[in-house]
């Protein structure tokens, strides 16, 4: 299972933000901003210089959508329980290329300590080198009676996806994978699982395709924090707590 940061880390984090913060949205109007997406428009676009916003405790209905020239990046909230970004359309988190970034510098994304819910199809998506640590994903159509939740499909060639050290509820169809679209995608896909946990992670009903793979440790490696999105060389100076690797 995982679990959130240590309270006092937490803390010091969001009283560090706090002070160094280019930009604050709240709700009630006490900050620069009301809603997240104004203040990802407002910030800089192509900065060499890291651009802090704090987004204050609230539920933020919107869809957050950061482009391929808004780099260097921040978005730090008052917590996974108390700072809570909803969307009622296909995603409550977007990422347009790689070099989107969230709590990060630098090329990569990393999303910590979050929950992301939604009741959408393909609610996470988007062409980015991205590691979620620590994070609660909620498919919550799978509350109901009759709805299969997959972890995966190809939208694109080259679709690569892999599932390390999670717990996964017995929600997750034997399959755990769809097609998108015929056989688009699936010979150039790469969905990997490795030392998972709970009644979805059973692997021996999964899809037979070519690019499916049970990985090993010296593979599950190589999609870490340092090895897939090169943590260790600039996630340090943020003052998010990662775990480098396995």
């Amino acid at each position: 299972m995982w679990v959130t940061s240590p309270a006092w880390a937490e803390k010091m984090l969001l009283q560090d933000t706090e002070a160094q913060a280019d930009a604050v949205v709240a709700q009630d109007g006490t900050g620069d901003f009301t809603t997240i997406s104004a203040a990802i428009a407002a910030a800089p676009q192509r900065s060499l210089k890291r651009h802090t916003i704090h987004v204050k405790r609230g539920v933020y209905d919107e869809i957050v959508r950061i482009s391929k020239t808004t780099l260097n990046l921040k978005l730090v909230g008052d917590g996974m329980d108390v700072t809570v970004i909803t969307g009622n359309s296909s995603v409550d988190l977007y990422t347009m290329q790689e070099t989107a970034t969230i709590g990060v510098d630098g090329p990569g994304f990393m999303a910590q300590d979050m929950t992301i819910q939604n009741t959408a199809v393909d609610f996470i998506y988007g062409d980015a080198i991205a590691v979620f640590q620590k994070c609660l994903l909620m498919a919550r159509t799978a509350e109901r009676h009759g709805v299969e939740t997959y972890l995966g499909r190809p939208w694109k060639p080259y679709s690569r996806t892999v599932f390390m050290e999670c717990f996964m509820d017995n929600i997750i169809h034997p399959l755990g994978y769809l097609p998108w679209d015929g056989s688009t995608g699936l010979h150039t896909l790469f969905y990997g699982e490795y030392n998972n946990t709970g009644g979805g992670s059973n692997t021996t009903g999964r899809v037979k395709w070519t690019g499916f793979h049970i990985i090993g440790a010296y593979e599950a490696h190589k999609f870490t924090v340092t090895s897939f999105i090169d943590g260790g060389s600039w996630l340090p100076e943020t003052g998010v707590e990662f775990a480098p690797g396995l």
